[in-house]
């Protein structure tokens, strides 16, 4: 199971503004909570992967940022 290919997910989630709960998005992609987590987890590994390959960290990604609170840089809270 995937993206609903039938619908752009709106800007919403694509820019937040502020946290989304893991329900919010799945909503608004039309998949389950479940399915938000999976995709979280394999884009995380994926950037954890491409970042130590160049000798970066996470917390290096992030510090640079300097918008992201936390070192865990989750865009998503887990309240539902």
């Amino acid at each position: 199971m995937g993206l609903r290919k039938d619908r752009a997910p709106p800007s919403e989630v694509l820019h937040p503004t502020e946290a989304l709960s893991l329900g919010q998005v799945a909503a608004a992609l039309g998949v389950s909570k479940q399915r938000v987590q999976q995709i979280e987890s394999r884009a995380l590994r994926k950037l954890t992967t491409e970042l130590a390959r160049r000798g970066l960290s996470l917390e290096d990604l992030l510090a640079e940022r300097g918008d992201m609170p936390g070192i865990t840089g989750r865009r998503f809270h887990r309240s539902d």
